[in-house]
């Protein structure tokens, strides 16, 4: 069925189908197939879509184990398409994946600099500097919250600092402020709703109402 659309698509509409192709085939099918329908895609992809495709084609790689051909993707995306943030999110996730923090801190930080305002950004930079300390990591967090008051992300990583026990910084009252501003600045509430829980049980135990 995708073969027939895609014969009789518009050549504009048509890297859209090579790209939902090399999903099936990478979950479903053939995933030795996934990186040539995605070349193929890339190929006759508009301008300012072809990071979306750069993204899978580089994770597909990974999956595949070809690192060194993901790495040159993603610097490549990085570098031609430096106007999209999403691009840098994945590129740090790909470092993270190979158990490299300091790179992929880098890699944020050189993409704050251009997405000044990006609060997935600070709130994975933020999650990351406790690779080093909670000093940092608050250090950090204080320049996120300068850059991106609203930003629901980084309230809740705001709120997983001080609901680590472990440390001097710990402190229920403030995670659950914090987690509030957390909702009501962002529409997805999944990974604050997850700390709320956390708060509930730290501070009931066992009587906690979920």
């Amino acid at each position: 069925l995708l073969a027939e659309v895609a014969a009789k698509s518009s050549f504009k509409q048509r890297y859209k189908l090579f790209y939902t192709a090399s999903t099936i085939e990478l979950i479903y099918g053939d995933a030795s197939l996934s990186p040539l329908l995605l070349d193929k895609a890339l190929s006759i992809t508009p301008f300012k879509a072809k990071p979306m495709v750069m993204i899978l084609l580089a994770k597909v790689y990974e999956l595949n184990k070809e690192y060194d051909q993901a790495l040159l993707l993603f610097e490549q995306a990085s570098t031609t398409f430096s106007a999209e943030w999403r691009v840098f999110l994945e590129f740090a996730q790909f470092y993270v994946h190979r158990n490299n923090i300091p790179k992929a801190i880098q890699v944020l930080t050189e993409a704050l600099k251009i997405h000044h305002g990006s609060g997935r950004l600070w709130a994975f930079r933020v999650q990351l500097e406790a690779f080093n300390s909670v000093e940092t990591q608050i250090s950090v967090l204080r320049s996120a919250i300068q850059a991106v008051p609203k930003s629901g992300e980084v309230w809740c990583e705001a709120a997983r600092i001080v609901l680590n026990p472990q440390t001097r910084y710990f402190n229920l009252q403030s995670a659950k402020q914090f987690l509030e501003f957390a909702y009501r600045f962002t529409p997805q509430h999944g990974d604050s709703l997850v700390e709320m829980i956390r708060v509930e049980l730290l501070e009931k135990g066992f009587n906690a109402d979920l």
